[in-house]
C-alpha cells in the first residue's frame, strides 16, 4: 500500500502548499531573506516540547516555508530585466524558440539581450506579421526594433483560457508586435549550445514535414518523437481528449521505457568487463537525459527520466526503494529545481496518473491475482487504465469539461495500432532526417495513421453523446482532491482503516462551502461578454443564468462552460436578443446597425452599441441620458476611440469588451 503517512509524502504536500502560497499571495515578500528567516524562527518555541508529532509538524512547516521561498526567488525579476530599464528606445532581441504560426503572423519566444546599448535579459513573446516580401525568422536570429514591449492581455471573458497566466508561468510577461520594415536584422552569428540543438531540431521537423508523409501522418510523427503536438489539428487533439487517450500523444514513461530497454540491450556486452554494469547505467542515463533535452524538457519526459535515474541510483547504492518513494522524491526534486512545473497540465496529469496507478495496483493485489499469463496481462492493463483515469478525472473535467467514460475500451482498441505507429516512427526517424524513405513505407504509415485517427474520432463521437457540458470550479477541484487524498490516507500500511483524515477533510469542506455561500454576493449581475462579431448578454443571479443571444447553442456552450469555472451555474435559460431589457432598477437599450429607436422608449440607464451603429452618439447621449455606454465585440476598433471621446465630453462612462467582459451589478 502507498505510504500516505510517510514523512516524504507529507513533505511533498507541504512543499506544494508553500509554492501555492507564493503564487496566490505575491504581495508577501517570500523571496526576502529577512522574511524567510522570520517565518522559520516562528517554530522555535514549539521545539521546547519533546514530542515526536511536534517535531514532525515543525519540520513540515519549514518545508512549507522553503517551498514558498524557492518559488518566490525563481520568479523575482533581476535588476537588468528589460522591463526595469526605462532608458533607451531600441531593443535587441534573439529568437530562442519557434512557435506554431497563425493565419496572420509567425510567433516566437525570444530573449531581450540589450536595451539601447545596455545588456539586459528577459524572455518575450514575439509576433511577426506575415508579409510576402519577408521570411520567417530562424532560431538564433537577432534583430533591433523600436516596437515597445506590451503587457500580454488577460482573458476577456470569465473562465476563458488565460494565455497571460500561461506565459507568466514561464516568466514571459510582455510581447512585441513586429510589422514589416519596422525592425533591422543583425548579421548572423554562429549558433552555440541549445541554439544549435534547436536549429537542428527545426531542420529535422522541416525535413519530416517536406517528406512524402501526409500532413496528418507527419504531425502524428512529430508528436510522438519530437513532443511537438502543436502541428496536430485542434479537432484531432480534442478527439484524443474526448476519447480518453490523450496520454498516448504525450512523450512519457512509455517512450522512456522503450528507449531504456533498447539502450540496455545494445550495451549488454559491457557487462562482461569490470565495472561494466556501472558504465552501462551511466551511458543509459546519459542517453535518457539527452532525449529529455531533445524534447525540450517536457514535464512527462522529465518525470519519467528522473524516475529511471533514481531507480539506477538506488541500484548503485544497493538500497532499492519502493516505487512510491521514488515517484514522490522525483516530484519534490523537480519542483525544487523548476517551480513552473507545478502549473503545467502535463506535470499535473503525469504525477496524479502515476499516483493513481500505484494506488490501484496496491489495492488490486488484495482483490484478485490471476495465475494465467493472458489474464494477468489483461488485469494489469485494466488496473493501470482505471487507476490513472479515475485519478485524473477531476482535472479532465476542469480543463476539458468532460469525462471519457469509455476510456477502457478506447485504450484497448487503440493501443496496438498506436504502438505500431510509435515503433515505426522511433526506428525510422534517423532515416527520414538523413535519407529518403522507400515509397511503400510512407504509404503504409499514412494508412496506419488514418486508421488510428478514424478510431479515435469514432470513440470521441460516442463520448460526446454520453458525457458533455461538465464543469468544476477551481475551489471544487481542490476540494475533490483533498477528499481523495484524505480518504486514501485512511489506509496506513496494513492497519485498520482510519476515518480521522476523511472526517476532518469533509468537515473543512462543508465549512468552506458554507462560508462561500454565506459570503456570496446576493445581488444580480449582468455580463456583457466579448464575442467577435457577435453580442451575448448574461444575467446571473443565485447560480442561475439567463443568456440573451442570437447565436446557436453549440457556439454558446464553450463560452458558458468557461464561465462556469468561476461562477457555478445550476440552471441556464436562453432568450433572444431584445432591443430593450427591463432589469429591475436599471434599463438597457441596444443600438444596432442602421436601426432607428422609437421615441416611445423611455430613458435607458445602460446603452449597448453593436454592429457599428450609424448614429451621432452625442445626440443619442443627450436624448437617452445613459449612465454607462458599452461597445461589444461586434464593433470595429476604428469606432471605439470616437465613441470614447463622445462619452468623455458628456461625462458618461464608456467600456469596451475588447478590454474584457463588462459586469454590471443590478
Amino acid at each position: 500500500m502507498p505510504h500516505f503517512d510517510s514523512f516524504l509524502f507529507k513533505s511533498l504536500l507541504a512543499f506544494i502548499t508553500g509554492q501555492c502560497l507564493a503564487q496566490y499571495y505575491p504581495h508577501i515578500a517570500f523571496s526576502s531573506l529577512f522574511v524567510f528567516l522570520g517565518l522559520c524562527f516562528v517554530i522555535l518555541p514549539f521545539l521546547l516540547f519533546r514530542k515526536k508529532w511536534i517535531y514532525q509538524s515543525a519540520a513540515l512547516y519549514l518545508v512549507l516555508v522553503l517551498g514558498a521561498w524557492v518559488r518566490a526567488n525563481y520568479y523575482q525579476l533581476p535588476p537588468d530585466h528589460f522591463s526595469k530599464m526605462t532608458e533607451g528606445t531600441t531593443f535587441t532581441v534573439t529568437i530562442k524558440q519557434i512557435l506554431k504560426p497563425n493565419a496572420y503572423a509567425f510567433r516566437y519566444y525570444g530573449e531581450v539581450v540589450a536595451v539601447a546599448e545596455n545588456p539586459s535579459c528577459g524572455k518575450i513573446l514575439i509576433s511577426q506579421q506575415k508579409d510576402p516580401l519577408e521570411k520567417a525568422f530562424r532560431i538564433g536570429t537577432q534583430f533591433i526594433t523600436q516596437a515597445v514591449p506590451e503587457k500580454i492581455a488577460p482573458p476577456r471573458n470569465p473562465g476563458s483560457f488565460d494565455y497571460a497566466a500561461y506565459l507568466s508561468n514561464q516568466k514571459i510577461y510582455h510581447q512585441i508586435q513586429l510589422r514589416p520594415k519596422r525592425y533591422f536584422l543583425l548579421p548572423a552569428k554562429p549558433l552555440q549550445g541549445l541554439e544549435l540543438l534547436h536549429h537542428f531540431k527545426a531542420k529535422a521537423i522541416s525535413r519530416i514535414q517536406s517528406s512524402t508523409l501526409s500532413s496528418s501522418a507527419a504531425a502524428h510523427w512529430l508528436a510522438l518523437i519530437f513532443g511537438e503536438k502543436q502541428y496536430l489539428e485542434s479537432d484531432l487533439r480534442d478527439a484524443y481528449a474526448q476519447a480518453g487517450v490523450v496520454h498516448l500523444l504525450a512523450i512519457s514513461g512509455l517512450h522512456i521505457g522503450i528507449i531504456s530497454f533498447a539502450v540496455s540491450w545494445l550495451l549488454l556486452p559491457l557487462l562482461r568487463i569490470r565495472y561494466g554494469k556501472w558504465l552501462q547505467q551511466g551511458l543509459r542515463l546519459t542517453v535518457l537525459w539527452s532525449f529529455a533535452l531533445w524534447t525540450g524538457f517536457q514535464p512527462a519526459v522529465v518525470r519519467a527520466v528522473t524516475f529511471f535515474s533514481l531507480l539506477d541510483l538506488s541500484h548503485w547504492g544497493k538500497r532499492p526503494q519502493p516505487r512510491w518513494h521514488r515517484v514522490v522524491l522525483s516530484a519534490l526534486i523537480l519542483l525544487w529545481i523548476h517551480p513552473p512545473f507545478l502549473n503545467q497540465l502535463g506535470f499535473q496529469l503525469s504525477y496524479i496518473a502515476v499516483f493513481g496507478i500505484l494506488l490501484a495496483q496496491s489495492g488490486a493485489e488484495k482483490w484478485y491475482r490471476p495465475k494465467q499469463r493472458w489474464k494477468k496481462g489483461l488485469w494489469n492493463f485494466t488496473i493501470v487504465c482505471v487507476g490513472a483515469q479515475i485519478a485524473v478525472a477531476p482535472l479532465i473535467v476542469y480543463y476539458f469539461n468532460q469525462f471519457p467514460i469509455l476510456f477502457l475500451p478506447s485504450n484497448m482498441l487503440l493501443i496496438y495500432p498506436f504502438m505500431a505507429s510509435l515503433l515505426i516512427a522511433f526506428v525510422l526517424t534517423p532515416v527520414v532526417i538523413w535519407f529518403s524513405l522507400p515509397p511503400f513505407i510512407p504509404t503504409s504509415y499514412n494508412a496506419l495513421v488514418d486508421f488510428l485517427h478514424f478510431l479515435v474520432k469514432f470513440m470521441a463521437s460516442i463520448e460526446v453523446d454520453l458525457t458533455a457540458n461538465l464543469s468544476l470550479t477551481q475551489a471544487e477541484l481542490f476540494t475533490v482532491y483533498a477528499l481523495l487524498i484524505a480518504s486514501c490516507m485512511g489506509w496506513r500500511f496494513q492497519r485498520r482503516y482510519d476515518w480521522n483524515p476523511l472526517v476532518v477533510a469533509v468537515t473543512l469542506s462543508l465549512l468552506l462551502q458554507g462560508y462561500r455561500n454565506y459570503t456570496a454576493h446576493p445581488k444580480a449581475t449582468l455580463w456583457v461578454l466579448h464575442q467577435h462579431q457577435s453580442t451575448t448578454l448574461l444575467y446571473y443571479q443565485q447560480q442561475q443564468a439567463k443568456v440573451y443571444s442570437d447565436q446557436k447553442t453549440e457556439i454558446l456552450t464553450p463560452l458558458l462552460l468557461s464561465f462556469q469555472r468561476h461562477y457555478p451555474i445550476r440552471k441556464i435559460q436562453k432568450d433572444s436578443l431584445w432591443r430593450w431589457l427591463d432589469l429591475g432598477d436599471k434599463n438597457l437599450l441596444i443600438l444596432n446597425f442602421d436601426t432607428s429607436v422609437p421615441d416611445s422608449f423611455p430613458k435607458a440607464d445602460i446603452l449597448v452599441l453593436r454592429n457599428n451603429p450609424k448614429v451621432h452618439l452625442d445626440r443619442v447621449l443627450k436624448k437617452w441620458e445613459p449612465s454607462l455606454v458599452i461597445a461589444d465585440g461586434s464593433n470595429g476598433s476604428w469606432n471605439l476611440d470616437r465613441w470614447r471621446k463622445s462619452c468623455d465630453r458628456n461625462g458618461i462612462a464608456f467600456k469596451a469588451t475588447r478590454d474584457g467582459a463588462v459586469s454590471i451589478s443590478l
